[in-house]
């Protein structure tokens, strides 16, 4: 599963795809921005038995309503997740079928990815 898109608006193309490592039996998300060309880990890493529940997709620039927007709670709100997140420029979906759901985008103020609830 790959998704393509400008993440950290610089005018280039990045990749985002889940990456294996065999020998942990363990996956995560990364992303590849074009002009670094290394790969970052986004978030922890999950157990590989449970890959086919995972997936990836392209959010769209605009207004998401978050997890702590929706009000899920105060573990929702924890960590000052804004109610509305205001995307300029596109994020990662990450979901996890029928349970949480979290879109990662690019921050300019501190040049790195955050990741934001927005369903649990």
């Amino acid at each position: 599963m790959v998704v393509k898109g400008d993440f950290d608006a610089d005018g280039k193309r990045d990749t985002a795809e889940f990456l294996l490592n065999p020998s942990t039996n363990q996956f995560a998300l990364f992303v590849k921005l074009a002009s670094t060309a290394r790969w970052e880990r986004l978030g922890e890493p999950f157990d590989i038995k449970t890959l086919d529940r995972f997936g990836i997709d392209f959010a769209k620039p605009g207004k998401w309503k978050t997890a702590c927007g929706k009000g899920y709670g105060d573990y929702a709100c924890a960590h000052g997740e804004p109610d509305v997140l205001p995307l300029s420029s596109p994020g990662i979906d990450l979901f996890y079928t029928e349970s949480s759901d979290s879109i990662f985008y690019w921050d300019r103020r501190s040049q790195q990815f955050v990741e934001v609830l927005m369903s649990d």
